[in-house]
């Protein structure tokens, strides 16, 4: 099949049989300050290369899990503590979007677990401080920004699912979680806001996996500008919708059957979802040998 050419926000692309390859390479400074070039190819995968990521982000927690237990361990907390202050304050029926977010802010969150990964596969440092050194990433702005574009998801259901409890269910005080629960779906307007509800939450979770299922890991990685980033991460939906969709159904079932035993259900969903995601980058993006040498230079952690 002969390739196709498109153009995208500037970004010429052609389109094969088998990958998606940028054909305007982004320029980078190597470690003497001069320009390199580096092609970024999407390659096809199947369902069994997303088991297989999940299988071997399982053997990177396995192996590392006294040093990282303790810093997922934190994510849960501010989760319960998030829930405890809104349904203190009267406001329990936001519990669910509220920590629901993990679900968009998760790729953002899992950053030190995809150094860690990265690591780890070339024989690097694997101790918790290492995760830390993500700081000294020369993409770290990038980084920052696509995070803090998450949490816009993330806010936006919030107040989303707010000001539809309010307009079909009124502005109730509720200080427990099962109670609120109830008077929403005894119902129907309750059961419309909250079907509204999920249903922004679906479109925004499918966006923001559009946009970062591999932008982090390809940030960190090869520390290219967020663009293009974000258009790569376009790119693998594109050519693995299955694979993706499979992948995305996989991190929220997770979540879900971490939430339902809470804080040590987290602990160990998390990190293996954020090792998987490394797994899972590697097996939809290729690069040149010539860009190996960028991506193996060590990055020190704080110690």
């Amino acid at each position: 099949m002969h390739a196709q050419a498109a153009t995208l926000l500037g970004l010429k692309v052609s389109l094969t049989n088998s990958v998606v390859q940028t054909t305007d390479r982004p320029k980078e400074q190597d470690g003497d300050g001069e320009s390199v070039s580096r092609a970024i190819v999407v390659r096809r995968i199947q369902p069994d290369d997303v088991i297989d990521a999940i299988r071997k982000g399982f053997k990177d927690f396995h192996e590392s899990r006294t040093d990282i237990l303790f810093l997922c361990f934190v994510y849960p907390v501010i989760g319960l503590i998030a829930t405890a202050g809104v349904s203190s304050a009267g406001y329990a029926q936001m519990a669910v979007p509220l920590v629901s977010g993990f679900v968009l802010v998760g790729p953002a969150l899992a950053i030190g677990l995809y150094e860690l990964s990265r690591r780890h596969e070339r024989g690097l440092s694997t101790k918790w401080s290492d995760m830390f050194s993500v700081l000294r990433s020369r993409a770290i702005h990038s980084i920052i920004g696509l995070a803090w574009i998450l949490v816009l998801f993330w806010m936006t259901w919030v107040a989303a699912t707010y000001f539809l409890y309010r307009d079909f269910v009124g502005d109730q005080m509720q200080t427990s979680i099962v109670h609120a629960t109830l008077s929403v779906l005894e119902t129907k307007d309750g059961l419309l806001a909250s079907a509204f509800s999920l249903l922004i939450g679906a479109v925004l979770a499918t966006l923001a996996l559009a946009i970062s299922v591999v932008s982090f890991p390809l940030m960190l990685d090869l520390e290219v500008e967020l663009r293009l980033a974000v258009l790569t991460s376009i790119n693998v939906v594109r050519r693995n919708p299955i694979a993706i969709a499979m992948w995305g159904l996989l991190v929220v079932g997770g979540l879900i059957m971490g939430f339902t035993f809470m804080i040590v259900g987290l602990v160990v969903v998390l990190p293996i979802l954020g090792h998987g995601t490394w797994h899972l980058y590697r097996k939809l993006i290729a690069v040149p040998d010539d860009s190996e040498k960028a991506s193996n230079e060590p990055r020190h952690g704080f110690h």
